[in-house]
């Protein structure tokens, strides 16, 4: 993991975190993240997360990080939790006697759980913490919350600031408390962020949990006097920058702020998803960080660690550079994606990540009756204010807390999306650096993965193809002429059926999946819909065998049969393929729904499993509310669905044992480019290079 961490704040330091605030949500547009670099020249805000002793007065060390700070002259602001307070009080009023001061930091470092409260309970443990830490002898007035992994909404912000207290963050971050064995890195990332008005970020150490941050302090604090850079609490970097929350900056103060201003909606940003937010820039930006570099980087892990931390400084200048490029441009609306300034592709590739559309960002998010109450429904979401707009009458038959939990839950789901590309890198990377491949010929296509009969369909599209474009061009065809090409089965209108792969391919894909799925390695979901499976690009799948299946097999059928052509099948030049995987108690079926596609390959792996057929209901514009047509699996392993990508369908449940299919949805840009997104319907939205 610390490899991984390390790789990341590599990349965000050298973008800047300054930058990557430009994304956050507007739950945290009156978050402090720095003061004031002019008014406060020479200075900066220590803070220490997760004070002050979790596990009572006997491992405690904060007389010794007290010590350490009074040496350096350094004043510090603790974001304590009020369990955490207990059996050391008489330590924390000593460190306010010595001029440090206490925030709230809420009860205790719990996990992903503070924004997800109901408001009245929330508030209770707010001011429970605050009273808690107030008990303390001179502490007067706590001025500071700091929301536990920065997981802060807007309902939040409301109850933190009806309670007098100020939101801060920080804009120097390398998550401490997880690299126990990389303390020399932390600490040299942070002396590369950090700049007169930033905020450190740090986390408490105690003895045999965290002891490694006392290590990363010291070093930091010695950077910081050879930088010529003093400690203080917040509050007094709020006095150096003056009253009236900013309201006499300077000029580059002023363009920072203005900066914030613009920023988007809410995320969930945090002390642990700090690390992730350095990969935020490949998501709304596209950072250039190609799948080779990552892969390259990935690979040194074992290295000789100076060899390693220079490739990675690379990878990072490489990203920064991109970003500089990307944010020269005007500003942006975050929740619209930015365009690429890639060009279009001309080939089936693998490179770039499947978002072909900014309505990816904000429309179609899905969740079914395992979310909430109200049964499978699509939303679009461009924010808390317009949500609330949008569906003023749904939430008003919602409890509080349950409409909290939907606004969490779209909210996870935007942060989902615009992190995924640049995450996806990020796994893949991780996998081909460490994954050991069980069957490596699963990497290339060959004729023994296919099915005899779907090698002389696809044989006679071909001649079928040839003769046509032969005809077209006055040339003699084939032979004279080729006999008609004859269509696979026909399910229904836009749906056939087919024998695609062999037998011993889904088998040996199979036992493959078996095997990452053992290794412990990271995989993104399939889809918004589908939470279990396998994201085939991240597998490596794609270069030997996916963009060949497509590109050589599949293209020339598509374009041979009347309702794919139709729809640009023969100039079909992206792909999205992945594993989906249904199980009793997790995905046992799927709602009904289109896909993101203008045609769409399901083939059945294996497995034993009863029931899951398909249910097609007819094209979505003219959509029936009971099916039109049903495919059952019984045709045996390796036959497969071809479908037209806005068919609605559905898979029914299974009712015992598992099914595993490889779902391939194929895209073209030229039909998108003449008829508009598939699933929004714009041609303007469409994001170059991408499609």
């Amino acid at each position: 993991m610390e490899f991984g961490l390390k790789l990341l704040w590599s990349t965000a330091s050298a973008i800047g975190l300054r930058r990557l605030m430009k994304m956050l949500p507007k739950a945290y547009k009156a978050t402090t993240f720095f003061f004031d670099g002019v008014a406060c020249k020479g200075h900066v805000g220590l803070t220490i997360d997760d004070g002050l002793c979790r596990n009572g007065p006997g491992p405690s060390m904060v007389a010794e990080v007290a010590t350490l700070l009074k040496e350096h002259d350094a004043r510090c602001t603790f974001f304590v939790c009020s369990e955490y307070l207990v059996g050391v009080e008489a330590e924390a009023e000593a460190l306010v006697h010595e001029g440090h001061e206490l925030g709230n930091h809420m009860t205790s470092d719990k996990q992903f759980y503070f924004h997800k409260l109901p408001a009245g309970e929330f508030e209770q443990q707010l001011r429970g913490t605050t009273q808690a830490i107030e008990a303390v002898p001179g502490v007067g007035r706590v001025r500071w919350f700091r929301a536990p992994q920065a997981l802060y909404t807007q309902s939040m912000e409301r109850t933190v600031t009806s309670h007098g207290l100020r939101h801060a963050l920080g804009d120097c971050y390398a998550d401490d408390w997880a690299m126990e064995h990389n303390a020399d890195f932390v600490a040299r990332t942070i002396l590369k962020q950090v700049r007169d008005g930033s905020v450190i970020v740090l986390h408490q150490p105690e003895r045999g949990f965290r002891e490694h941050t006392f290590a990363i302090l010291r070093q930091v604090l010695e950077g910081l006097r050879a930088k010529g850079l003093k400690c203080r609490t917040l509050s007094e970097m709020a006095s150096l920058e003056g009253a009236a929350r900013r309201s006499h900056l300077g000029d580059r103060a002023l363009s920072e702020m203005a900066s914030l201003e613009g920023a988007a909606r809410r995320s969930h940003l945090g002390d642990r998803t700090l690390s992730e937010m350095a990969s935020l820039e490949g998501a709304a930006r596209r950072s250039h960080l190609g799948d080779r570099t990552l892969s390259e980087v990935a690979s040194l892990e074992g290295a000789d660690p100076m060899v390693a931390e220079a490739a990675m400084e690379t990878a990072a200048e490489t990203a920064a550079v991109a970003w500089a490029a990307a944010d020269a441009s005007a500003e942006h609306d975050m929740l619209a994606a930015p365009t690429s300034t890639e060009p279009l592709p001309t080939s089936i590739h693998s490179r770039h990540p499947s978002i072909d559309c900014a309505c990816y960002y904000t429309e179609n998010f899905f969740f079914g009756p395992r979310h909430f109450f109200f049964g499978p429904r699509h939303f679009t979401f461009e924010g808390e204010d317009a949500f609330r707009r949008q569906n003023a009458d749904l939430l008003a038959s919602l409890s509080p807390s349950d409409a909290e939990g939907l606004l969490s839950g779209l909210e996870a789901e935007a942060l989902r999306r615009r992190q995924q590309p640049a995450l996806a890198a990020a796994r893949k990377a991780k996998i081909e650096a460490e994954y050991t491949r069980l069957h490596p010929s699963l990497w290339t296509l060959c004729d023994e993965w296919l099915h005899a009969d779907f090698i002389e369909l696809v044989h006679r599209a071909r001649r079928a193809g040839r003769a046509h474009d032969g005809a077209h061009e006055g040339a003699p065809k084939d032979g004279g002429g080729a006999e008609p090409f004859k269509p696979p089965r026909k399910v229904a209108e836009g749906v056939f059926a087919l024998p695609v792969f062999s037998e011993r391919f889904c088998q040996l894909l199979c036992e493959e999946l078996d095997a990452f799925g053992r290794s412990g390695l990271p995989c993104g979901q399939p889809n918004s819909m589908n939470r279990h499976g396998a994201l085939l690009d991240e597998l490596g799948l794609y270069p030997g065998l996916l963009d060949p299946l497509v590109r050589e097999w599949l293209v020339p059928l598509c374009s041979q049969i009347p309702a794919f052509a139709a729809v640009g099948g023969g100039h079909l030049n992206s792909h999205k393929s992945f594993v989906v995987t249904y199980r009793i108690g997790e995905d046992e079926h799927l709602t009904e729904h289109f896909d993101n596609a203008e045609v769409t390959l399901n083939a059945n792996l294996g497995l034993s499993f009863e029931a899951g057929e398909l249910c097609f209901y007819g094209h979505k514009d003219a959509a029936k509310d009971a099916p039109s047509a049903h495919h059952a699996w019984t045709a045996g392993v390796g036959h497969a669905v071809l479908h037209l990508g806005q068919q609605v369908h559905a898979a029914l449940p299974i009712t015992e044992g598992e099914r595993r299919n490889l779902v391939i949805w194929m895209r073209s840009t030229a039909w998108r480019r003449e008829n508009g997104c598939p699933m929004c319907g714009s041609t303007d939205r469409l994001l170059e290079g991408s499609a």
